[in-house]
């Protein structure tokens, strides 16, 4: 049973629109990869929850060392509770992993590609919920693509195709003892540090998001909501129906007497589950036209769920990385490994998928 996204019901990413290190709602951050790169080297595993949100089968192939894979709509995030999302992982040591969010330090999503923080609708929806815990630590989006942090840093990717220094530091993570006192202390402190410098940059200059290119990403966003709908429920039927069985019941009966018998018999419950997404979209679009963004980098031929997962890895755009501190040093590796050969492949005939709509909205607004 499908979700009815109806401007009414808009799906809501609030936030800010600049893609830059100011927060959104919680203060969720935008990292680069340079910034990760870092991050990984200072906690050892399990002090950061990674959470993946690509698809299962590019997950498979390549992933950050230690990440779960967690593939849900939002609908079902405002319904869930933590016992119901454990069971939305598809291996128990996934949810175990899952399970210990309490005691991470900070938590950083990726997706394929996120540009904006209200890209990531996951990453706010999560967050109030581990806050409302009491949770107290720092929540971040990795900025731009996942492939270019896969290639920049391989030697953290785990999957099907793992490089020998990847084996080695996969091996030295199974044999680290328990950190000490000590060592947690310095961890401690090294990440303040890292905190520090991080607010202490500048955000990167980018391209202004008008408000026609802002609607069509914004459009792209609640179109993915839609398809991760349809996905959840095939993957998850019986956890759906959970979840769907949870809405609270509609106020309003006789409005919801009146659609019987005209296909609309569960709109009444269809409209509590995406209700409470509808927080911020009033503020994002009147931000839209007002505020700055970054131009969105360029993709060709990826497919929203998964079909083609050897494009994500295999095809990798050489164009150059944001002059950005945290990630000088990565230009040449990714031109030199993926650089050549890029335009030997055909475009694809198909209709434009999730991320070129995205693609070819951000390149409109340069």
């Amino acid at each position: 049973m499908r979700l009815i996204w109806g401007s009414r019901h808009q799906t809501s990413i609030s936030g800010s629109i600049t893609g830059d290190n100011t927060s959104s709602g919680e203060e969720i951050r935008m990292i680069l990869a340079g910034h990760l790169q870092q991050l990984l080297e200072i906690f050892v595993p399990g002090e950061t929850l990674l959470l993946d949100l690509r698809s299962p089968s590019d997950f498979a192939k390549s992933h950050i060392h230690g990440a779960v894979n967690l593939r849900v709509p939002q609908s079902f995030l405002n319904i869930a509770d933590f016992h119901m999302l454990e069971r939305a992982f598809a291996d128990e040591q996934s949810r175990r992993a899952f399970s210990r969010w309490h005691k991470s330090k900070c938590i950083v999503f990726y997706d394929r590609v996120i540009e904006f923080p209200w890209e990531c609708p996951t990453a706010e929806t999560l967050l109030e919920k581990f806050k409302r815990e009491g949770w107290r630590g720092q929540c971040f989006n990795l900025k731009g693509h996942y492939r270019e942090f896969a290639v920049s840093f391989d030697k953290y990717i785990a999957g099907d195709r793992m490089t020998q220094e990847s084996k080695d530091f996969a091996d030295s993570i199974r044999q680290r003892s328990p950190p000490t006192q000590e060592e947690a202390r310095q961890s401690q402190k090294s990440y303040e540090e890292w905190l520090s410098r991080l607010g202490a940059e500048d955000r990167v200059p980018g391209a202004d998001l008008d408000a026609e290119t802002f609607e069509k990403r914004m459009a792209a966003v609640t179109e993915h909501q839609q398809e991760l709908e349809a996905e959840f429920m095939n993957r998850f039927p019986e956890l759906y129906k959970k979840a769907r069985d949870l809405q609270p019941a509609a106020p309003d009966k006789a409005s919801s007497d009146n659609t019987k018998g005209k296909g609309h018999d569960n709109f009444d419950r269809k409209v509590p589950f995406v209700e409470p997404l509808a927080r911020g979209i009033e503020k994002m679009q009147d931000a839209s036209g007002s505020r700055t963004g970054y131009s969105f980098p360029g993709e060709e031929g990826v497919d929203k769920l998964g079909e083609r997962p050897s494009q994500d890895f295999d095809k990798i755009d050489p164009k150059p990385s944001q002059n950005d501190t945290a990630f000088q040093g990565t230009d040449s590796k990714l031109s030199e490994e993926y650089g050549a050969g890029s335009g030997d492949q055909k475009k694809s005939s198909r209709d434009r998928t999730f991320w070129k709509r995205l693609r070819s909205s951000g390149n409109s607004s340069q």
